[in-house]
Protein backbone atom coordinates (compact mmCIF):
# COMPACT_ATOMS: atom_id res chain seq x y z
CA UNK A 1 0.00 0.00 0.00
CA UNK A 2 1.06 3.57 -0.09
CA UNK A 3 2.25 4.95 2.81
CA UNK A 4 1.76 8.16 5.13
CA UNK A 5 4.54 9.09 7.24
CA UNK A 6 3.78 11.87 10.08
CA UNK A 7 5.72 14.09 12.88
CA UNK A 8 6.13 17.38 14.35
CA UNK A 9 8.80 20.21 12.96
CA UNK A 10 12.10 18.55 13.20
CA UNK A 11 10.83 15.33 14.15
CA UNK A 12 13.04 13.89 10.82
CA UNK A 13 10.56 13.43 8.40
CA UNK A 14 12.81 15.27 5.70
CA UNK A 15 15.83 13.14 6.91
CA UNK A 16 13.34 10.00 6.80
CA UNK A 17 12.28 11.02 3.12
CA UNK A 18 16.38 11.71 2.02
CA UNK A 19 17.23 8.18 3.38
CA UNK A 20 14.19 6.77 1.62
CA UNK A 21 15.47 7.89 -1.72
CA UNK A 22 19.01 6.49 -0.95
CA UNK A 23 17.71 2.91 -0.03
CA UNK A 24 15.45 2.59 -3.22
CA UNK A 25 18.56 3.97 -5.10
CA UNK A 26 20.81 0.90 -3.18
CA UNK A 27 18.05 -1.68 -3.95
CA UNK A 28 17.70 -0.36 -7.74
CA UNK A 29 14.72 1.71 -7.45
CA UNK A 30 13.65 5.27 -8.08
CA UNK A 31 12.27 7.25 -5.57
CA UNK A 32 11.68 11.05 -6.60
CA UNK A 33 11.59 12.74 -3.40
CA UNK A 34 9.33 16.02 -4.67
CA UNK A 35 8.81 18.83 -2.98
CA UNK A 36 4.67 19.04 -2.54
CA UNK A 37 4.77 23.08 -1.43
CA UNK A 38 5.54 24.22 -4.61
CA UNK A 39 3.04 22.15 -6.18
CA UNK A 40 0.72 23.79 -8.96
CA UNK A 41 -2.50 22.52 -10.08
CA UNK A 42 -2.90 20.58 -12.97
CA UNK A 43 1.12 20.13 -12.83
CA UNK A 44 1.79 16.80 -11.47
CA UNK A 45 3.53 15.51 -13.77
CA UNK A 46 5.84 18.58 -14.44
CA UNK A 47 6.48 18.61 -10.24
CA UNK A 48 8.07 15.37 -10.73
CA UNK A 49 9.62 16.31 -13.55
CA UNK A 50 11.50 19.41 -11.69
CA UNK A 51 12.43 17.04 -8.82
CA UNK A 52 14.28 14.81 -11.39
CA UNK A 53 15.84 18.08 -12.95
CA UNK A 54 17.54 18.75 -9.74
CA UNK A 55 18.74 16.33 -9.10
CA UNK A 56 20.34 14.97 -12.49
CA UNK A 57 21.37 18.60 -13.64
CA UNK A 58 19.68 17.33 -17.03
CA UNK A 59 16.14 18.66 -18.51
CA UNK A 60 13.41 15.96 -17.78
CA UNK A 61 10.91 15.53 -20.62
CA UNK A 62 7.04 15.66 -19.68
CA UNK A 63 6.42 12.29 -20.33
CA UNK A 64 9.22 11.03 -17.81
CA UNK A 65 7.60 12.75 -15.40
CA UNK A 66 4.35 10.86 -16.20
CA UNK A 67 5.88 7.65 -17.01
CA UNK A 68 7.53 8.00 -13.06
CA UNK A 69 3.91 8.01 -12.16
CA UNK A 70 2.39 5.51 -14.08
CA UNK A 71 5.56 2.78 -12.44
CA UNK A 72 4.72 0.32 -10.10
CA UNK A 73 8.55 0.04 -9.49
CA UNK A 74 8.95 3.53 -8.30
CA UNK A 75 8.22 5.79 -5.61
CA UNK A 76 7.77 9.08 -5.55
CA UNK A 77 7.78 11.27 -1.53
CA UNK A 78 5.86 14.26 -1.37
CA UNK A 79 7.51 16.21 1.51
CA UNK A 80 5.56 19.13 3.34
CA UNK A 81 1.94 17.88 2.29
CA UNK A 82 0.17 18.74 5.20
CA UNK A 83 2.06 22.19 5.12
CA UNK A 84 0.40 23.29 1.68
CA UNK A 85 -2.22 25.61 1.59
CA UNK A 86 -5.88 23.52 1.55
CA UNK A 87 -6.96 25.05 -2.40
CA UNK A 88 -3.60 23.34 -3.29
CA UNK A 89 -3.76 20.41 -1.19
CA UNK A 90 -7.27 20.05 -2.72
CA UNK A 91 -6.05 20.24 -5.85
CA UNK A 92 -3.14 17.73 -5.58
CA UNK A 93 -5.75 14.71 -4.28
CA UNK A 94 -7.88 15.28 -7.20
CA UNK A 95 -4.98 15.09 -9.41
CA UNK A 96 -3.07 12.23 -7.41
CA UNK A 97 -5.77 10.01 -6.64
CA UNK A 98 -5.82 8.47 -10.23
CA UNK A 99 -2.07 7.09 -9.68
CA UNK A 100 -2.55 6.04 -6.01
CA UNK A 101 -5.44 4.10 -7.52
CA UNK A 102 -3.94 2.96 -10.91
CA UNK A 103 -2.81 -0.62 -11.40
CA UNK A 104 -0.34 -0.36 -12.14
CA UNK A 105 1.04 2.96 -10.69
CA UNK A 106 4.09 4.09 -8.45
CA UNK A 107 3.97 3.85 -4.56
CA UNK A 108 3.08 6.83 -3.68
CA UNK A 109 4.61 8.54 0.00
CA UNK A 110 3.18 11.27 1.41
CA UNK A 111 5.12 13.49 4.15
CA UNK A 112 4.02 15.95 6.63
CA UNK A 113 2.97 17.34 10.27
CA UNK A 114 -0.52 15.76 10.73
CA UNK A 115 -1.50 12.51 9.54
CA UNK A 116 -5.14 12.52 9.34
CA UNK A 117 -4.73 15.82 6.62
CA UNK A 118 -2.29 13.17 4.86
CA UNK A 119 -4.60 10.39 4.96
CA UNK A 120 -7.22 12.94 2.93
CA UNK A 121 -5.19 13.07 0.35
CA UNK A 122 -5.39 10.03 -0.96
CA UNK A 123 -8.27 8.07 -1.91
CA UNK A 124 -10.23 6.29 1.36
CA UNK A 125 -10.18 2.84 -0.70
CA UNK A 126 -6.59 2.72 -1.74
CA UNK A 127 -4.21 0.56 0.98
CA UNK A 128 -2.23 2.54 3.04
CA UNK A 129 0.00 2.39 6.01
CA UNK A 130 0.89 5.47 8.17
CA UNK A 131 3.91 5.83 10.42
CA UNK A 132 4.10 8.60 13.22
CA UNK A 133 8.07 10.08 13.82
CA UNK A 134 8.52 10.16 17.79
CA UNK A 135 11.74 11.94 17.25
CA UNK A 136 14.89 11.23 19.34
CA UNK A 137 14.37 8.66 22.44
CA UNK A 138 15.68 9.68 26.01
CA UNK A 139 18.43 7.26 25.99
CA UNK A 140 19.94 8.61 22.99
CA UNK A 141 19.13 12.33 23.76
CA UNK A 142 23.22 12.24 25.43
CA UNK A 143 24.83 10.96 22.06
CA UNK A 144 23.40 13.13 20.22
CA UNK A 145 24.17 16.36 22.73
CA UNK A 146 27.65 14.84 22.49
CA UNK A 147 28.13 15.11 18.82
CA UNK A 148 27.09 18.94 18.95
CA UNK A 149 29.08 20.11 21.98
CA UNK A 150 32.63 17.72 21.47
CA UNK A 151 33.74 19.93 18.27
CA UNK A 152 33.11 22.68 20.65
CA UNK A 153 35.57 21.88 23.02
CA UNK A 154 33.39 19.88 25.48
CA UNK A 155 34.78 16.93 25.95
CA UNK A 156 34.26 15.28 29.39
CA UNK A 157 31.65 13.17 29.58
CA UNK A 158 29.99 14.55 33.08
CA UNK A 159 29.57 17.87 31.18
CA UNK A 160 28.23 16.65 28.26
CA UNK A 161 25.46 15.05 30.60
CA UNK A 162 24.94 18.03 32.28
CA UNK A 163 24.40 20.19 29.02
CA UNK A 164 22.38 17.32 28.20
CA UNK A 165 19.91 17.56 31.39
CA UNK A 166 19.67 21.23 30.81
CA UNK A 167 18.55 21.52 27.66
CA UNK A 168 16.01 18.31 28.46
CA UNK A 169 14.75 20.84 31.29
CA UNK A 170 14.28 23.86 29.19
CA UNK A 171 12.60 22.26 26.85
CA UNK A 172 10.80 19.67 28.23
CA UNK A 173 8.61 17.37 25.78
CA UNK A 174 10.17 19.16 23.01
CA UNK A 175 13.30 17.81 23.97
CA UNK A 176 12.74 14.71 21.33
CA UNK A 177 13.18 17.08 18.57
CA UNK A 178 16.59 16.71 17.24
CA UNK A 179 17.08 20.24 15.60
CA UNK A 180 15.44 21.94 18.87
CA UNK A 181 17.94 19.37 21.24
CA UNK A 182 20.47 20.81 19.19
CA UNK A 183 20.07 23.98 19.15
CA UNK A 184 19.89 24.32 22.49
CA UNK A 185 22.43 22.14 23.27
CA UNK A 186 24.56 24.10 21.17
CA UNK A 187 23.66 27.35 22.74
CA UNK A 188 24.20 26.17 26.71
CA UNK A 189 27.93 24.74 25.55
CA UNK A 190 28.72 28.48 24.50
CA UNK A 191 27.41 29.44 27.93
CA UNK A 192 24.22 30.95 27.60
CA UNK A 193 21.36 30.52 29.69
CA UNK A 194 18.72 28.55 28.09
CA UNK A 195 15.18 27.87 29.91
CA UNK A 196 12.65 27.56 27.30
CA UNK A 197 11.77 27.16 24.26
CA UNK A 198 10.41 30.52 23.42
CA UNK A 199 13.26 32.35 24.72
CA UNK A 200 15.68 29.55 23.15
CA UNK A 201 14.33 31.12 19.97
CA UNK A 202 15.18 34.65 20.73
CA UNK A 203 18.13 34.15 22.52
CA UNK A 204 19.07 32.24 19.20
CA UNK A 205 18.04 35.02 16.74
CA UNK A 206 19.60 37.82 18.11
CA UNK A 207 22.57 35.20 18.13
CA UNK A 208 22.38 35.43 14.22
CA UNK A 209 21.89 38.83 14.05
Amino acid sequence: GHVLVAGQSGSGKSTAALTLRALAAKSGRAAVLVNAEAYIPGRLAYLVCNALSSLTGSSAPLAVGRGVLSDPTAVVVFDGVAEMPVASRDALATEVGPFASATPGCLIVLVGRDAAILNSVLPQYVAKRAYVLRGIKPDRRKDLVADVVRPLGVTDDYTVARIAARAGYALKSAANVPYLLRMAAELIARGFDIHGRAQMYSVFTEDIA
